[in-house]
């Protein structure tokens, strides 16, 4: 049995518009090991929207690594996939269902017919006048008996069937769980349910001037150590350039290229605890109405680490939108 999953990949040019690169990028798929899976396929859906394949034997985690061509490696970065927004679907599952109902109905077919279970006595070399038999008649095993002559009276046990008459072969205990209560189904899989595959890639916004609370969710909140929430103007810039970073153990760390030590201004970010697996990011207003503005988006990402690991949460671009109101402070 095979599994095949699935991720997509959104692509934005400068302006933040949908576009493609002009060479097919490369494309690598990771277990949770870091081990190569053979086989990952890209798929250019429609303008700015990859599709991201990989099929396997084992039902666990997939990371995909995308690498632009050397001709687009100038104008876009690498980007990754992460695994917990992939879809598992089970290879040919309609087939094997198919298979089980046909082997059910000739079940039926074969219990619900007397005469499979009759032997053919026309022929059988007995006494012609045999008046009872009695105990167990025969246990018939290998070639087919013929029993001839004229039979009178058959007591006792004529055909004992025991065991097991038909073996389906087991299908595993998890394959109903992953079909009904996935919130992607396989079997009544539904296109509008695309868009919530994954967060990576997608834009967010944050409004200047306003308090910013953003929730990070299926986070492993028994093994979380740390967390660091960071907004860059280009993704290739050192921590300390960021517009905003914000650490669980100190809070705003760095505001527009500033380190910041002042109590008060470490006090402006937060990152707490705000379900048994969700982390929420907090900036007062104080804090986001000194990040400037620009027409096109900023880079970010949720990095958290746990038990020694460090793991991107979530990544894309945000969106600085200026604010109307300024009476309020």
């Amino acid at each position: 049995m095979s599994y095949t999953y699935i991720a997509f990949y959104q692509l934005r040019d400068a302006d933040g518009r949908f576009t493609n690169f002009t060479q097919t990028p490369s494309i690598t798929a990771l277990d949770i090991n870091g081990n190569n899976i053979s086989g990952p396929a890209i798929v250019n859906l429609a303008v700015g929207l990859y599709k991201l394949s990989v099929t396997q034997n084992d039902l666990e985690d997939v990371i995909f690594r995308l690498v632009p061509h050397v001709d687009d490696q100038a104008n876009y970065r690498d980007g990754h996939v992460i695994n917990e927004k992939n879809i598992h679907i089970l290879n040919n599952a309609d087939g094997k269902i198919d298979t089980i109902d046909t082997n059910v109905d000739d079940i039926e077919t074969i219990l619900g017919t007397p005469a499979n279970f009759m032997a053919d006595v026309s022929a059988m070399a007995l006494e012609t006048t045999l008046t009872t038999i009695s105990g167990s008649v025969l246990n018939i095993s290998g070639s087919t008996v013929n029993i001839a002559g004229d039979i009178l009276e058959i007591s006792g046990s004529l055909i004992d069937i025991s065991g097991s008459i038909v073996t389906i072969e087991s299908i595993p205990d998890t394959l109903a769980d992953d079909m009904w209560h996935s919130p992607i189904r396989t079997l009544t899989f539904s296109p509008q349910n695309l868009a919530s595959i994954t967060n990576n890639g997608d834009s967010i916004s944050l409004i200047r001037g306003d308090t910013f609370i953003y929730e990070f969710t299926n986070i492993d909140i028994d093994r979380y150590e740390e967390g660091f929430f960071t907004i860059k103007e280009n993704y290739k810039d050192l921590d300390s350039e960021s517009l905003i970073m914000v650490s669980s153990g100190s809070g705003l760390v760095y505001l527009n290229g500033t380190e910041q030590t002042a109590g008060s201004s470490l006090a402006l970010g937060e990152i707490i605890t705000s379900g048994s697996a969700s982390l929420s990011v907090k900036i007062q207003a104080t804090g986001t109405k000194e990040i400037p503005h620009s027409s096109n988006n900023y880079d970010y990402d949720f990095q958290i680490k746990t038990s020694g690991s460090i793991i991107t949460v979530e990544l894309g671009e945000i969106a600085v939108v200026r604010d109307v109101t300024n009476r309020i402070k």
